[in-house]
């Protein structure tokens, strides 16, 4: 009996599956004809709307074209941003005017190189930035380090005057702070 339920569950299984790939393969291809008529319709309507749709870059890979390209600075980074920014606004602007709604992702295939471009741009400021955050974050780092080894090396020799006398004078008198005090003068001679 429990052998039967078994082949009955594989069966079960087996069913299930065929059919799940069959149903995936009809609506794949359901798909695929339904998208190149959205392309053929969104196309149209662009080249009466007189937005170019033809991608503004060359076809070869992606490494060869990073590689190709001038790095730009943050500024013209932002500048670039902007400009694809007001584009893709334009777009949808202009989509809406003359429609009376918001395009769907299918109408704005034929602008994908610009949400690509637009998203190169906003990866590399990031990136850009990140450096420069992390340079500013060291360096608070470093400073709140040599103010932290101020305290400490301040309170050693306030310590050391009340205990000798005397104020600190030779190496032998900063012997047990040494360290903290050779990585407060590293620290002090880098933020300068």
């Amino acid at each position: 009996m429990e052998s039967t339920y078994r082949q009955y569950g594989t069966w079960k299984r087996t069913i299930r599956s065929s059919s799940i790939i069959r149903l995936q393969g009809v609506v794949r291809g359901w798909s695929v004809r339904r998208n190149v008529k959205l392309h053929e319709d969104v196309t149209s309507k662009l080249q009466d709307m007189e937005v170019d749709s033809t991608p503004h870059r060359p076809e070869s890979n992606t490494d060869e074209k990073e590689n190709d390209t001038p790095p730009l600075n943050s500024k013209a980074l932002f500048e670039k941003k902007r400009t694809l920014k007001n584009s893709l606004k334009n777009f949808d602007v202009n989509f809406q005017k003359k429609y009376g709604r918001m395009p769907v992702k299918s109408e704005k295939e034929p602008i994908r190189h610009l949400y690509e471009e637009y998203n190169r741009c906003k990866e590399e400021i990031e990136r850009v930035g990140g450096k420069v955050e992390s340079k500013v974050s060291t360096m608070e780092q470093l400073k709140l380090e040599k103010a932290q080894l101020h305290q400490k090396l301040r309170a050693f020799e306030k310590d050391f005057v009340e205990k000798q006398g005397r104020q600190v004078s030779s190496f032998n008198d900063i012997k047990p702070v040494a360290g903290l005090y050779r990585r407060y003068k590293e620290l002090k001679k880098a933020l300068k």
